[in-house]
């Protein structure tokens, strides 16, 4: 039991650094979008790498997402046999459950 609470506090602070950065990945595009229709309105310009920037952040912004919505259980999941399992097998899909989702994340990232 003491190891479940360990990784349960490994993937918490985990959870946290991902969803700071999910923070800076939407200030990011909404600077980048605003940065971008300045230039466009007032200098009569655009770049075609604030669209790819804002592409690039959106795509990374989506898939920690579904880091953070993973860990916390809003996702759709196997709840109907978690529940009617006994407890050493509800800790045994706990921890595949956290397993898939560190490296869910881990391909993320090196992807």
């Amino acid at each position: 039991m003491i190891t479940v609470n360990i990784y349960k506090k490994i993937t918490d602070i985990f959870v946290k650094i991902v969803s700071a950065v999910l923070m800076l990945l939407v200030a990011g595009i909404v600077g980048i979008m605003l940065y971008e229709l300045c230039l466009r309105n007032f200098l009569n310009k655009s770049f075609r790498a604030s669209t790819e920037a804002c592409g690039f952040l959106f795509m990374w912004m989506a898939f920690l997402g579904i880091i953070v919505l993973y860990d916390k259980d809003r996702l759709i999941t196997l709840d109907m046999l978690y529940v009617r399992a006994p407890r050493n097998v509800q800790n045994i899909f706990w921890f595949i459950n956290k397993i898939f989702s560190l490296g869910l994340g881990l391909v993320m990232i090196v992807a």
